[in-house]
């Protein structure tokens, strides 16, 4: 069984102790979920070069943040990361540009 989908069935363990009901729908959900959005985000990614990433302040042993990792999307804690980082790879980019 491939880690994302663990992960996936640690969710719905944590969500059905919790007193949500789990039904077969959300059971294949984990799996809608890599086929359908992580697979096609990372190869768009690889594809475009082009970055897509995943902000929450969740610790990185939360399952969805394991799963984003184990699809190499990069994770940000705050919201104010991401676009620091986008703004300093864009004046790099620019840096770079003068030398070629």
């Amino acid at each position: 069984m491939h880690v994302s989908h663990l992960i996936s069935l640690k969710v719905l363990e944590t969500m059905s102790k919790s007193g949500m009901y789990i039904d077969e729908t959300m059971k294949n959900l984990s799996q809608i979920i890599d086929l359908r959005v992580l697979k096609p985000i990372k190869r768009l990614m690889k594809k475009y070069s082009i970055p897509v990433f995943y902000v929450g302040p969740y610790p990185y042993r939360y399952p969805w943040y394991q799963k984003f990792i184990s699809h190499d999307v990069p994770i940000f804690d705050f919201w104010d990361y991401p676009t620091k980082c986008m703004g300093v790879l864009a004046k790099y980019s620019e840096y770079r540009k003068r030398f070629n």
